[in-house]
């Protein structure tokens, strides 16, 4: 049963069986919980993040992180070089976290089934991220 799983199992399962083939399908390129994807001067980034707090036993809480990085701005916003070949969520220019329906930062992956499944999640990608990046192909 899942509730028996650690936050961390928890997590690369729903990551394994819902993220990581929804990213792939638009075109993303994995790096532990971070993906990219790169569209000419820009790179759409997405990270998940863990709530520190999760504990072994309760739902899962996640939050879902998202930016625009071009290594120009790197450069010009942080005097450094190189750029980073796999930018994080934090190196991006235009960062932004994504909000549920009800406006919260934080997302929950229920323990209750086997299946760790959350269409919300899912829907959310399709709704928000995925057409705000189609919206930003030059700097």
């Amino acid at each position: 049963m899942v509730m028996d799983k650690s936050p961390a199992k928890i997590l690369d399962i729903f990551i394994k069986e819902h993220i990581s083939p929804l990213m792939k399908n638009n075109g993303f390129l994995k790096n532990g919980k971070t993906w990219t994807k790169q569209n000419g001067e820009v790179t759409y980034v997405v990270n998940i993040q863990s709530n520190k707090w999760n504990t072994k036993g309760a739902a899962v809480e996640i939050f879902i992180n998202y930016g625009l990085f071009s290594p120009e701005r790197f450069k010009a916003f942080f005097k450094s070089s190189p750029f980073p070949t796999h930018p994080k969520e934090y190196d991006c220019y235009i960062r932004e976290r994504l909000v549920s329906n009800e406006n919260s930062e934080i997302w929950t992956i229920s323990t209750e089934a086997e299946d760790v499944s959350n269409d919300g999640i899912v829907n959310r990608f399709n709704d928000i991220i995925f057409p705000y990046f189609d919206t930003q192909e030059k700097l």
